[in-house]
């Protein structure tokens, strides 16, 4: 675990199974695929963690919160809501996955503190392809096929309300 976190932290360009397996020093991807594939990992709880952790050592009452959405160019199709959509750090419409970030920026510096991934509205009506891809459990109905980005937010700023973080104000950054 500890190498592929490595792997992921580096600045290599590439973070594929193969990339990660071969800047730890392993001879087959096998190791990480199968980390990667089939380890169940508690995002949520993690955040939580993250957030209490932040509370108990940075926080800062002159906070502010900041909404962005940043993306991801990623080939292909499988991972969770990768489409052709705009992405600011490319200023195009390319394949990738977009996700909305909250951080707490403080004089001592920003802390990212949650995030969701946006689902773009063709994966809304393709349920074998969300079950594939492992969507988290988020449903689409058919009064709301996907979540806007801003309702992302929304969500992101209750959860970090309800834990306690501390603000003055919040902005955000939209492309």
């Amino acid at each position: 675990m500890l190498s592929s976190l490595t792997g992921l932290l580096s600045t290599a360009e590439r973070k594929h199974g193969w990339q990660l397996a071969e800047l730890a020093g392993e001879t087959t991807p096998d190791g990480m695929q199968r980390l990667l594939r089939t380890a169940h990992w508690a995002a949520d709880a993690v955040r939580d963690d993250r957030v209490a952790s932040v509370l108990a050592h940075l926080a800062d009452p002159q906070a502010v919160l900041v909404l962005e959405e940043t993306g991801c160019v990623t080939k292909g199709s499988t991972s969770v809501g990768v489409a052709p959509q705009y992405g600011g750090t490319v200023g195009k419409i390319a394949t990738g996955q977009i996700g909305v970030f909250l951080a707490s920026a403080t004089r001592q510096g920003p802390v990212r503190l949650d995030r969701e991934l946006y689902l773009p509205r063709e994966w809304a009506p393709d349920p074998a392809r969300r079950a594939e891809a492992g969507v988290p459990g988020r449903e689409p109905t058919p009064a709301a096929p996907c979540l806007p980005k801003p309702t992302l937010g929304k969500q992101l700023l209750e959860r970090a309300f309800a834990a306690g973080v501390p603000a003055t104000g919040v902005t955000a950054d939209s492309s």
